[in-house]
């Protein structure tokens, strides 16, 4: 068993323990049933079962049974052979509210259909219960918290099957997690487009604007200029196929509507989906605007507000392109004086 520091590392590669002190899954050190092992094990009944952390081995033709951990890329992959499937990207910065829009998804399956829709199932559910642990009462936390996604890691999904009313197959809805810093930095770096796997498969990308960053005087005109700029970065990358479809939502609206600068912020947003609509018009089947307060810390509002909707677009069938992957024009000065050198010469 490696050792760093005072304590032993964990198996578990999300557990920092040997930084910390501190189980990732809130045991104690005595009763957690990883640390100290050498292999990441799941428990079954109280006895501890080998299994590799990640859900396939490279190179191998055969997927172990799910052990209820987010879908690596692979695993994803062969879930989607399964049956009908809608993948979903979540794009947006660090904090947009991305990890608690799918939180409060799985928390709104708990009383009843969402949207009409019933749950049917997940291969991931300890995944789904890890999201929602920090913001329940058992957790002990005066607020309701989220963990965020590791910056840097390769994306994972989170799989929930759901049955639409009326219908008598259920559809797999992958969600793609990843660090909301992966996608800024492609705005920066049209080369970090290459890993976005998540959104070249998505049939639908949703990209998040902070509702509370609107409402702030210092990070407002950043947050209205991330969306543009990542869309760009997304588009010159060739992450978008042309038929995928693209919702904008603006995320903590309990915030905006407690707050005296609520009708700019509002404003805000449509001049946002207003732009994103006659630049990447063509880059789209459609593009929607939604808005949800996934977990609402002010005013009356219940958790999962404007999920429901959200969900019956996200299950809406995308459009294979018909036409040419469209690209619109580069926007940044350097791209200008590169294609009018190119022009020159």
């Amino acid at each position: 068993m490696a050792t760093i520091g005072q304590f032993p590392s964990c198996p578990n590669p999300d557990c920092k323990v040997s930084e910390t002190g501190r189980c990732v899954e809130d045991y104690s050190l005595d009763d957690c049933p990883h640390f100290g092992r050498d292999t990441y094990t799941d428990v079954i009944d109280g006895e501890p079962k080998d299994n590799t952390f990640d859900n396939a081995e490279e190179g191998s033709s055969e997927l172990p049974l799910a052990i209820g951990e987010a879908l690596a890329e692979r695993a994803a992959a062969a879930q989607l052979t399964l049956g009908r499937s809608r993948v979903i990207g979540i794009a947006g910065p660090n904090d947009a509210g991305k990890t608690s829009l799918i939180a409060g998804l799985y928390e709104l399956f708990q009383c009843g259909p969402v949207g009409g829709t019933t749950f049917a199932g997940s291969t991931t559910l300890i995944g789904l219960e890890r999201l929602c642990h920090h913001a329940r009462v058992h957790s002990k936390r005066n607020v309701p918290y989220t963990p965020r996604t590791s910056f840097g890691a390769d994306a994972t999904f989170l799989h929930l099957n759901v049955l639409p009313s009326g219908d008598r197959e259920p559809i797999a809805l992958l969600v793609g997690d990843r660090a909301g810093e992966d996608y800024v930095a492609v705005a920066d770096e049209i080369a970090q487009a290459a890993k976005l796997f998540e959104l070249r498969r998505a049939d639908t990308i949703t990209v998040l604007v902070n509702g509370e960053r609107l409402v702030d005087d210092e990070e407002r005109q950043e947050a209205i200029g991330q969306p543009i700029s990542m869309l760009q970065g997304f588009s010159e990358g060739e992450v978008l196929s042309g038929g995928q479809q693209l919702a904008l939502v603006l995320t903590k609206c309990d915030t905006i509507d407690i707050s005296p600068r609520s009708d700019r912020a509002r404003n805000d947003f449509e001049q946002i989906v207003a732009r994103v609509r006659m630049r990447f018009a063509c880059a789209f089947s459609r593009i929607e605007a939604f808005e949800i307060a996934a977990s609402p810390r002010h005013g009356n509002l219940q958790r999962g507000t404007g999920i429901d909707g959200l969900l019956v677009y996200w299950l809406r069938p995308s459009t294979p392109p018909e036409i040419e992957r469209y690209k619109p024009p580069a926007l940044r000065m350097f791209d200008r004086l590169t294609i009018a050198e190119g022009a020159e010469g």
